[in-house]
């Protein structure tokens, strides 16, 4: 039987990159006043991924629920800590793949994130773009304006 496949499809969290959610939404509950409004936390996560919001609105978001003695930078941290690192077999893997097939990422993501990604590679990896360099295109849910689920609906 002819193998037919020409596109491989990826995620980026925990297919790509290794993530611990649990670890940075505990963290960033430590930053939660006791009268935190969980419900518009939650929204502004979603919200945020979707390109809904900008970084800022996010940010700024999360501090109105947050202690006053927290900045900016704790928001930052807290979010970003979830994001722990990517393999280099991953991404040897996904160079092979390229070679036969058409590669592409379709990712429920942020600004914070994509742009810790970028840096995590060009430090560790020594690549200048993420994108160019594994992927025939990059589908990003806060670029697109939707979630990776609406995405695969559409």
């Amino acid at each position: 039987m002819k193998n037919n496949i020409r596109n491989l499809l990826f995620d980026l969290g925990n297919v790509i990159v290794d993530i611990d959610i649990d670890g940075a939404y505990s963290r960033l509950r430590g930053l939660f006043h006791a009268d935190a409004k969980h419900e518009l936390i939650e929204k502004a996560f979603v919200d945020y991924e979707c390109g809904r919001i900008s970084t800022d609105i996010f940010i700024n978001t999360m501090l109105r629920q947050s202690e006053r003695k927290y900045q900016a930078i704790d928001v930052i941290e807290a979010w970003n800590s979830m994001l722990i690192g990517i393999p280099s077999y991953r991404l040897d893997m996904l160079e092979k793949l390229r070679s036969n097939y058409n590669v592409y990422l379709l990712s429920n993501t942020n600004a914070l994130h994509l742009e810790w990604i970028h840096r995590y590679v060009r430090k560790v990896h020594h690549v200048d773009s993420f994108e160019d360099q594994y992927f025939d295109h990059a589908f990003y849910s806060h670029l697109v304006g939707r979630s990776q689920a609406e995405c695969i609906l559409v």
